[in-house]
């Protein structure tokens, strides 16, 4: 009975260890030198920063994080992450799978040094990170500078993406296919400070009635700015060979190394998203875009019988869009549907819902505003439409992707 009693003992004290260890948040963190080395390792991910600032509104900075709510301790972004300062020296994150594929690392910095996380992926939801006990016992160095994680958005799984032979989710929930034609521009969103276009290209098979169309670029205006992205056209794709091509304000430019800032402002930025063919464009304070490119392949030829030749496979992009700020009079094929009171006229509970229109959103080029539906002014969306943007929920997909926008 002792020994029963003193293993009884045991037991009761490895227990409470015991679950602590498996709900522990903690990540290892390694020491090193920010002023030497890059926070984001070289062409893994875009980039979310949050910095505790006394001055600002919530006592937080937040670069690249969508659309934060800040409270004392707490910053919650809509591009998927939560911070939580639980102590001066200690920041605890957390993420949505639905909006984050991948962390690759994360780094916080204090004032003389930095600490990054050592596994690559981060495998941890939610993790910590904090000083080590040796330099917590510096106060002046154990306060927080700033946090930040290199990441992948969600692409084509969730809420606003645009894959394949356009079909949509709109912010309403209602399923709808949008094809236009070939070879034409149509405005996927419009607002008063930001127009979205969208360059389709196809074919339409003999005896079919209506194209099948991609969309191979997007073009951008935001102020006195603009910004083309697109993917070239090649017979057969090859992926270990970049194929996008870029301009800036009407000047072609090549994406080298891992990011691009529009200067001076920096109003624009495009962060590779792995190696090649792919990135995360952001239009700060507004919206983000995760574009990856990628071909019609034979057996998706085959099986949706597009009847694509040897001469173009067709490249495309698939888009994972984020938004952080939109006006209640948004409009565009995707825009509308964010509108208050949005009633979707496509016929539901057939196979292919169809949204018609093309004549309303259609552009006369990928970077002019002058489609019929245009809200664009070159006027900043005042701040207290934000809260018109609907809460965003996890969207379904399809064999041939989709454009999906879900509130």
């Amino acid at each position: 009975m002792k020994v029963a009693g003193v293993l009884v003992l045991v037991l009761a004290c490895l227990v409470p260890a015991w679950v602590h260890a498996q709900y522990d948040p903690a990540v290892n963190c390694a020491e090193f030198d920010a002023k030497l080395n890059g926070e984001c390792p070289l062409n893994e991910g875009s980039m979310c920063k949050v910095s505790p600032s006394p001055q600002s509104r919530g006592g937080y900075v937040t670069e690249n994080c969508g659309n934060c709510q800040k409270s004392s301790g707490l910053v919650r972004c809509t591009n998927g992450f939560t911070f939580k300062f639980t102590r001066q020296d200690q920041v605890e994150v957390t993420y949505s799978a639905q909006l984050v594929t991948k962390v690759y690392q994360a780094v916080v910095k204090f004032a003389r040094t930095a600490c990054r996380t050592k596994s690559k992926p981060v495998t941890a939801n939610p993790f910590r990170l904090t000083t080590t006990p040796a330099n917590n016992m510096t106060t002046n160095n154990a306060d927080i500078s700033y946090v930040q994680v290199c990441y992948n958005p969600v692409d084509c799984g969730y809420n606003n993406y645009m894959c394949g032979d356009p079909k949509i989710l709109g912010g309403d929930g209602v399923m709808f296919y949008f094809h236009g034609y070939k070879d034409a521009d149509f405005c996927l969103v419009s607002d008063s400070d930001l127009h979205i276009n969208a360059h389709f290209i196809g074919m339409r098979p003999e005896g079919r009635t209506r194209d099948f169309t991609w969309v191979q670029g997007l073009g951008f205006v935001y102020g006195p700015h603009s910004l083309t992205v697109g993917v070239k056209k090649v017979a057969k794709w090859d992926a270990t060979v970049d194929q996008l091509e870029f301009t800036y304000n009407g000047r072609a430019f090549e994406l080298e190394g891992s990011s691009w800032r529009s200067d001076p402002d920096e109003t624009m930025t495009i962060n590779r998203v792995g190696s090649r063919n792919a990135v995360d464009v952001v239009v700060k304070d507004k919206m983000g875009v995760v574009l990856t490119a990628l071909p019609i392949g034979h057996e998706e030829n085959r099986v949706h019988k597009y009847g694509i030749g040897e001469d173009d496979c067709f490249a495309h992009f698939n888009m994972q869009f984020r938004f952080f700020s939109l006006s209640s009079k948004v409009n565009g094929v995707l825009g509308q549907t964010y509108q208050p009171g949005f009633v979707n006229p496509v016929k539901r509970g057939v196979a292919m819902p169809i949204m018609g229109g093309a004549d309303r959103f259609i552009t006369s080029s990928l970077l002019a505003t002058d489609c019929k539906v245009s809200q664009y002014t070159a006027t900043a969306v005042a701040l207290r439409d934000k809260s018109t943007l609907p809460n965003l929920t996890s969207c379904g997909s399809s064999a041939s992707g989709a454009l999906t926008c879900r509130r």
